[in-house]
Order: C-alpha cells, then structure tokens, then sequence
C-alpha cells in the first residue's frame, strides 16, 4: 500500500478502515499531525477569546481552555546506511526504526534513543553478520522500539520479554554486537519492562 499524498509506503492509517480510510507515510503523518495539531491550537485560542469577550460584557469570570504547550519540534533520526553491509534492507523497517527513535527521544528518552541509533549502526556495519539474520534482527528491534514510543500501559508485555530475549540470542553469535547489546541496550531494554 502507498501513502494517498506520494509515492512511499504507507505505514499509518487515519480513520474508518473501508470508510474513508486514509493512508499516509512516516512523513506525511508527520505534517498532517502538526497541522492538526496547529489546527486545535488556533481554535482554543479562538474559544478563549470568544470566552474573554463575554466575561468583559456580562462581568462574571469564565473558565478558559488551557492552550496546548509547543511540542518540541520533531527530529528524525538519521540511521546511516552509507558503507553498510546490507545488501537488501526493508526500507520500511528502516523508516519504522527511525521514525519510532525519534518520538522515543522526542519523549525525553534520549538514553534508549541513542543506544538504539549505536546498535543499529553496528548491525547495519557489521560484516560478519548473514541478511537474513540482519533482517530479523532488524525486524525485532523495530518492534521493540515501536512499542517503547507508546505509554507504558499501551505496550505488549507479553511480547515484549520474549522478543528482547530473541535479539539476544540472535546477535549471540557476533561478538561485538552481543557486547553491545548486553552492556548498553538490553538493560534499558529491561527497563521498559518495569
């Protein structure tokens, strides 16, 4: 499926699926997320001065909406793929990962954002590992971010264990990735358990 505003893969769809679903890629949900956002801020502004003006005329004082506080601006985070050993990579897996590192550090998780971008580099760059193990481990690790952007009561914790146990045990047989796996990212990965 391909995004209703250009030509990438769809990843998101915005209402009613076979009512006027509306399908859109990484980026195109972002604008349309910021405009909606923009939207509902001008609008508040809007009832709180129609509420202003009808307190200064009848002198009872109204309660106002609290006006929406700036969101800081969105970041992608830039996997690098340039000198990567990696053949044929799922761009969307790739897309899914940096779009889903980027709302975790947006989120004020900069730790996890920043071991994930050091693990997924040293997969992308590592030599000795196979495709078809990079593809697994990426497809993992997406999951494992995706669900690490949502609130702690919206992620899968039956999942999510045995999913971080399955990354382990993939990058087991390459020494440095499982070096860096256990020292820096699978504790914060636990973390999210919590």
């Amino acid at each position: 499926m391909k995004c209703h505003q250009c030509d990438k893969p769809a990843c998101y769809s915005n209402g009613i699926p076979g009512q006027g679903e509306l399908l859109l890629c990484l980026d195109c949900q972002l604008k349309f997320t910021q405009i909606s956002e923009a939207k509902q801020a001008a609008l508040t502004r809007s009832l709180n001065f129609q509420m202003s003006m009808l307190e200064s005329r009848t002198g009872i004082p109204l309660p106002r909406h609290p006006e929406p506080k700036p969101k800081t601006q969105y970041t992608m985070q830039n996997i690098d793929l340039q000198g990567a050993n990696v053949g044929i990579v799922n761009t969307g897996t790739i897309k899914e990962l940096s779009g889903s590192v980027s709302v975790i550090a947006d989120s004020g998780n900069k730790q996890l954002s920043a071991a994930l971008i050091d693990f997924l580099q040293a997969v992308l760059h590592t030599q000795s590992v196979e495709a078809e193990q990079r593809e697994a481990i990426l497809e993992r690790v997406a999951f494992i971010a995706q669900q690490a952007s949502k609130p702690a009561s919206e992620r899968s914790k039956r999942m999510l264990p045995s999913v971080i146990l399955e990354v382990g045990t993939l990058v087991s047989s390459v020494e440095a990735l499982s070096a860096l796996y256990g020292r820096h990212l699978k504790p914060l990965l636990e973390a999210l358990l919590q």
